[in-house]
């Protein structure tokens, strides 16, 4: 079917695909309030600190608090507002105007807007669901206009107030990105590096000595701290407590061993700006190049044919972005040849360096100079024809034909994820009211995963029981689940349920990357013959299991005659009152463990020890009734890094206020 790209973002009821999730209006109210510091249930059942991600997750939380319980707008036009009419509007108006640094001509911007917002990376980030990614993209070539503009009005010598204002709008425009995405943040902060190195070395000699002028130093110290400033809400907390937000991914991912194993992109697929899972978007199925799109690079590099005759400064924007193009797909190809040695060594030697152990990221940089130079190129031969209408207009159509023909798939409605239409199966609505109804504390696992459209809360949070077991085998998990060993794991976790989800989507149950309902079926018969396992009851084809005895949120093993309620405040903060206490009894608090739990009991502050390498435990110190609170620390210190972040970006609105002003008079 012939389709318009992103008409299923404007138009379908709802968008599911890829890492976006599903949203019910049950635990919309749960899910998306004030960002804490610990997630209890959005992206793990067992609980873990917020930090690796608080920044999207805040503005998850908040933007879609205010939309969605605020002002009462449905989900399913929130998430539009948020996310995907944001990621269209600012990829193609970001283009648009850093393209009018080497052309003003309006329908060259438009042409720049719609190669950066409709190419291959591009569309695969989107169809994938990587939100954040893509929103942090969006605003990226933005971004490099902001810095642009500061670093010539400095090495100009230009006015002092104008260089103030586009120090703050720099680091408002380079918070955003970070609060979207690090990682995309960090990879702007070394374009705006090259820029400069290079803006420094095409200098004479007196703009030389004006561009490092320490009184420009004022102004970087301007734009850093307005970055920090506004993302104060998750640094101060990480440097205040010395967390680490990437240990995980750097310990489990860290090694130069997964960059070759995520390197897909070979040299000529990044240099093509051909994304190397294009179309179908399936993790590890990489493809051939297409000859076809080898004329990216080619209307790209001609712009260096074009230069001789340009000024300056065009010259100058030309160089460095067909040099940035190179850097990028140099990077983008990862460990891959030619010199792939070269990227191993800096995600094994430069600190920091395996947040990008997907080297794909790096495409950002073949996009946005891609972006200005194919339009570039465009334009200029147009213009030299420009005494053969005929010819001028067969050439604009041949090449618009061309640059549709490449991303056709997306015309044609073969991409998926997200923009695929999704209906919410019958079923998931059944098990969502049964779970949902249930008032008491509990948990459900899902073999091997769960599906999209699972409800979840943070009362009833949910596990994937490939993550608990650290296995992506059915088989594997159902076998770990037949030891006497996993029946006591579960029924400490809190699990209530152990439930076979129905694969609606066929993204579960695959053979050869494709669904196999014979693994399914094989799945739910051999739970039926787990002993400890009752079978109950079928949504369909969602098969639900009940573990016996689950213990709470808060038990202990010790004599039977200990009495605990509990009530929560937040998923930061928990009220356990304890009866007939003996001293030195352990009290259990099966969230995931971190060494920054605490419990305050009668002055005292008691920080949680292991309980079987998993969970949270505390000893009490004491005979008797007594109340404690158990807490989240980092949290204590979130209302104030959440108020900087607040009063920096008011008082950042109103000195570019005043400046406008200022200027007016």
């Amino acid at each position: 079917m012939f389709t318009v790209p992103f008409i299923s973002w404007l138009s379908q009821k709802i968008i599911i695909g890829g890492d976006w999730r599903f949203f019910w209006p049950e635990n919309i109210a749960q899910i998306l309030t004030y960002s804490f510091s610990w997630d209890s249930s959005l992206n793990t059942g067992i609980g873990q600190s917020n930090f690796p991600i608080l920044w999207l997750n805040s503005y998850l939380g908040i933007v879609g608090n205010f939309l969605s319980n605020t002002l009462h707008i449905p989900w399913v036009i929130s998430e539009k507002l948020m996310f995907f009419w944001p990621i269209i509007i600012f990829s193609f108006l970001s283009a648009f105007f850093l393209s009018r640094l080497v052309t003003k001509q309006r329908g060259w911007n438009v042409l720049s807007g719609l190669v950066y917002l409709l190419n291959t990376y591009a569309l695969m980030i989107f169809s994938g669901g990587q939100v954040g990614v893509a929103l942090a993209y969006a605003v990226s070539p933005f971004v490099l206009l902001v810095f642009v503009g500061l670093i010539n009005e400095i090495s100009e010598a230009k006015s002092i107030p104008n260089a103030i204002r586009k120090s703050i709008m720099a680091g408002m425009v380079l918070a955003l990105v970070m609060l979207f995405d690090p990682r995309i943040a960090l990879l702007n902060v070394a374009v705006i590096i090259l820029y400069f190195i290079f803006n420094f070395s095409l200098a004479d000699q007196v703009r030389r000595k004006a561009i490092v002028s320490m009184n420009n130093l004022f102004y970087a110290v301007i734009t850093t701290t307005t970055v920090i400033l506004l993302n104060s809400f998750w640094i101060l907390p990480i440097i205040w407590f010395g967390i680490n937000p990437v240990k995980d991914f750097t310990s489990a991912f860290g090694s130069a061993g997964i960059a070759r194993f995520l390197s897909f992109a070979q040299f000529e697929n990044s240099f093509s700006l051909l994304h190397p899972n294009w179309p179908e978007n399936i993790f590890g199925k990489v493809y051939f190049l297409r000859p076809e799109f080898l004329i990216m690079p080619i209307l790209a590099f001609l712009s260096l044919v074009f230069i001789k005759n340009e000024n300056g400064t065009r010259r100058k924007y030309i160089l460095f972005f067909s040099f940035l193009a190179l850097a990028g797909a140099f990077l983008a190809k990862g460990t891959n040849p030619p010199f792939g040695e070269f990227y191993s060594f800096l995600i094994s030697n430069i600190p920091g360096f395996s947040m990008y152990r997907d080297s794909t990221k790096w495409y950002t940089l073949v996009a946005i100079s891609y972006s200005v130079l194919i339009p570039f190129s465009i334009g200029t031969i147009y213009n030299l024809i420009k005494s053969q209408s005929k010819f001028q207009n067969l050439f604009l159509i041949f090449t618009a034909l061309c640059l549709i023909f490449l991303i056709r798939p997306a015309f044609e409605g073969q991409i998926g994820g997200t923009f695929k239409k999704h209906d919410v199966p019958k079923e998931y609505s059944q098990i969502k009211d049964y779970i949902s109804n249930q008032d008491n504390f509990f948990r459900t696992v899902w073999v091997p995963e769960a599906q999209r459209y699972t409800f979840f809360s943070n009362d009833h949070p949910i596990i994937s029981a490939n993550t608990l077991f650290k296995t992506s085998s059915p088989s594997a998990v159902v076998t770990l689940l037949t030891l006497s060993s996993t029946q006591a794991l579960l029924q400490e976790a809190a699990v209530k349920y152990v439930i076979v989800p129905y694969d609606v989507d066929g993204e579960i149950f695959l053979s050869d990357r494709k669904y196999d309902e014979k693994a399914y079926e094989q799945t739910v018969s051999e739970l039926k013959n787990i002993r400890w396992l009752k079978h109950i009851l079928n949504y369909g084809k969602i098969a639900i299991f009940e573990v016996p005895n689950p213990k709470n949120h808060f038990w202990s093993q010790s004599q039977p005659g200990l009495t605990i309620t509990f009530k929560k405040i937040n998923p930061t903060e928990y009220l356990v009152n304890v009866e007939n206490a003996k001293q030195g009894e352990e009290l259990v608090f099966s969230e995931g463990y971190d060494r920054y739990w605490a419990a305050d009991i009668n002055g005292k502050r008691i920080f949680s020890k292991r309980f079987h390498t998993i969970f949270n435990s505390f000893i009490l110190p004491e005979n008797g009734k007594y109340s404690i609170r158990v807490l989240y620390l980092p949290q204590e210190i979130m209302p104030l890094a959440f108020f900087i972040s607040t009063a920096s970006f008011i008082l950042a609105i109103i000195t570019l206020s005043y400046f406008a002003i200022k200027a007016k008079h």
